[in-house]
């Protein structure tokens, strides 16, 4: 049987002994045993104290959905664990972790799926990241939770109580996927979950993505049908197809478009595909770390909004966009991960090898915070790892470092979506002492993405200086799932604008001053994203580049009104009904380039654009509103105005990267005094910001804020 990584128990009770059996470490008397396919996690046996008693539950599976007919030796199966509708859960189309949990120890079993690999005559059960029907005995480990009295008497050594008379094991058991296995789970028969999503659309010459996937975070597929309507008069609709399948192909596959009804003088729009993927040697691309979209535009000149209906089938990771200047991430569903706290010497010693105060709450709070902010659409578990990787700073480069820790716990680019789909990279003194080599690249906290050099390696983050905060997991976290550090960068000092009530585009689509301070260009700044004035937050901006929003949260204004917006509830939740971003028509310049002082922005020509109102949520926004000397009141009372970075963007593209600057009421500040310029960024009540320049004249009035509800005014001149 092939070995798996190893799952440490965290506990300031018991040692940790590193011995390694069929996936579990040996903890004070826990094995595993494995028989007939089945895995049991055992414990020991004795008196234990109301403190001593384990919660076990499952991370993501709430009822059971199998073929009794397909599970592995069914008769064992009886035998070792019961009747199989009392298990807690045995849903195989489901990923999951069955897990126990007595104060900061776990022990814990991961749903994978399994296949034999056969050389030289002889064939090797081995975890694997998917399987086909196709393949040699593809099949699903699937875990689950018994109580006593479902489990054969012959083990109740293997108990864990959960209280003075009640108790309960993990285990698992091989179940025959019939239309192979993907990411821990059978492949449903249906593919996927069925997909119904509207996304407005702004129709002009620049093109608009409205589909997105990850590829690092697949495997992907869709059946998806496309329905627009246009709001011209006389309206017409236009239909195509759309799929995507990983086993596959890496890319969309489009079907033809059909137009009916389409008024004189318009051309049907065109539908395309276009993956971000990074570039290789010889003008190659690597498909496995693309990003993919599809995106519509019109066929001609003509401009119009469109409502574009997407039914059909897709896997969770595929969503619609509903910025369509974004290129969006979206990273969503069950996702498991490491935390790793690496030490270079074999032995621990607390004294001589200080790690830095660390809690599994800090986890837990970012846990329920990623839920709370994709209402529910994503679920984060966890397993913490000791881990000794004996190193110095001769003997491995920086690029892989990541790499080879993984490797040395038994995950690879064939298995590593088994066992987790986040990591985070912690480091003992030890580790850091002998990474000191200035040739080594180790210089504080940062992201993790996938790359051509390790695909597994993110996303995540490396934490090098010990500060292990739900806020700092959070910043690095979010670089490696995809976000700049930009979604807050504010302009803080203006020159030109003393005085003036009106907003130039280089005030908010690029920084307004040559940055003196920092060696750039791009001026003056206050740059943060998710922990932001000292809170754990991702803002609307962000959670819409990582999928988290529905299409009632976006409203798009192309037309004079009273707008409503809403800020985020004060759990970090949100009313999927009520939008939390107003995306306002303007324009940008087709034409502009860096002169060496600051930008030429060539108006001759312009394409459609937006900018992006927020209403702030302050006891979100703000922990300790008292570090900022009243700019919580700022930021409760007022609406945030924003920006995407102008340079690279032009009429036949779409927005790269997003890197954001808002707009600052107070960009008159003295640039020295960043702090304090950033948090009076927001536009207050009866404030009044008026957009001037070529092919823009639009006025933006916040005319009442109360509580999470703000009205606004929007004119187009």
């Amino acid at each position: 049987m092939a070995r798996i990584p190893w799952q440490t128990i965290t506990t300031k009770k018991i040692a940790v002994h590193k011995t390694v059996f069929f996936g579990i470490s040996l903890i004070c008397g826990f094995v595993v045993l494995a028989t007939f396919g089945v895995s049991m996690a055992t414990g020991v046996v004795g008196i234990m104290a109301a403190n001593d008693y384990w919660t076990c539950s499952e991370t993501a599976e709430t009822a059971n959905s199998l073929d009794p007919n397909a599970v592995v030796n069914p008769a064992s199966f009886k035998t070792y664990n019961g009747d199989i509708s009392k298990t807690k859960y045995f849903d195989v189309y489901t990923k999951s972790t069955a897990q126990c949990v007595k104060g900061t120890g776990k022990v814990a079993i991961a749903d994978k799926c399994m296949k034999d690999v056969c050389t030289g005559g002889s064939c090797q059960p081995t975890a694997v990241s998917s399987c086909t029907a196709q393949d040699t005995n593809c099949r699903l480990q699937e875990s689950f939770i018994l109580d006593s009295a479902n489990f054969s008497s012959s083990f109740t050594k293997y108990w864990m109580p959960t209280g003075a008379t009640a108790k309960k094991m993990i285990n698992s058991w091989k179940y025959n996927c019939p239309n192979g296995c993907n990411d821990g789970a059978c492949s449903n028969s249906n593919l996927s979950n069925a997909f119904d999503e509207t996304v407005d659309v702004y129709m002009s010459e620049t093109p608009s993505n409205i589909l997105a996937l990850s590829n690092p975070y697949g495997p992907h597929q869709a059946d998806l049908t496309l329905v627009g309507t246009s709001a011209t008069d006389p309206s017409f609709t236009v239909t195509s197809h759309v799929s995507f399948d990983s086993a596959k192909d890496l890319q969309w596959v489009l079907g033809n478009v059909q137009c009916s009804n389409l008024p004189a003088g318009f051309i049907c729009p065109t539908i395309s595909k276009y993956s971000n993927a990074p570039f290789l040697s010889n003008n190659l691309y690597d498909e496995n770390l693309g990003d993919e979209f599809v995106a519509v535009k019109s066929g001609g000149q003509e401009q119009y909004r469109m409502s574009w209906h997407i039914t059909g089938t897709a896997t969770p990771q595929i969503k619609p966009v509903l910025l369509s200047r974004f290129h969006i991430r979206p990273w969503i569903g069950n996702k498991t991960g490491w935390f790793l706290k690496i030490r270079n010497s074999q032995a621990y010693q607390p004294t001589a090898d200080p790690y830095g105060d660390f809690s599994p709450l800090v986890l837990d709070k970012l846990a329920q915070l990623f839920s709370n902010m994709s209402n529910g659409q994503l679920k984060m578990s966890y397993l913490i790892k000791e881990v000794y990787y004996p190193l110095n700073s001769t003997s491995i480069e920086s690029s892989d470092l990541q790499k080879n820790i993984l490797q040395s716990l038994g995950a690879d680019g064939s298995n590593y979506r088994q066992y987790f789909d986040w990591t985070i990279f912690s480091y003992y003194k030890s580790t850091l002492d002998s990474l000191s080599n200035p040739t080594i690249w180790l210089t504080g906290a940062q992201g993790v993405s996938p790359s051509p050099a390790c695909l597994y390696c993110g996303p995540g983050a490396t934490i090098h200086n010990l500060q292990t905060t739900t806020g700092l997991i959070m910043h690095e976290l979010g670089h490696g799932i995809g976000l700049s550090n930009a979604y807050a960068e504010l302009n803080a000092y203006c020159p030109d604008s003393i005085g003036s009530s009106e907003v130039k585009y280089e005030h908010i689509f690029v920084n307004c001053a040559p940055d003196i301070l920092r060696g750039r260009f791009l001026g003056p700044f206050y740059q943060s994203m998710g922990p932001y004035l000292g809170s754990n937050w991702y803002d609307p901006l962000e959670r819409a580049s990582l999928g988290w929003l529905k299409s009632g949260q976006i409203t798009m204004v192309t037309s004079s009104g009273v707008y409503d917006l809403y800020s985020d509830n004060d759990d970090f939740t949100s009313d999927i009904n009520k939008p939390l971003i107003l995306q306002v028509l303007v324009t940008s310049p087709n034409n502009n380039r860096w002169n060496g002082s600051n930008y030429i922005l060539d108006f001759d020509k312009t394409f459609t654009d937006f900018v992006y109102l927020i209403a702030p949520n302050k006891k979100t926004v703000v922990e300790a509103p008292s570090w900022f000397n009243g700019g919580d009141d700022y930021i409760g009372n007022g609406i945030r105005l924003s920006a995407g970075e102008l340079t690279g963007r032009v009429a036949n593209q779409v927005a790269g990267e997003q890197w954001f600057y808002s707009y600052n009421n107070n960009l008159g500040s003295d640039p020295n005094n960043l702090f304090v310029s950033s948090y009076r960024h927001t536009i207050p009540v009866d404030g009044e910001t008026h957009l001037v320049w070529p092919g823009t004249d639009i006025k933006i009035k916040l005319l009442e804020r109360t509580g999470s509800h703000a009205r606004v005014q929007i004119t187009y001149q």
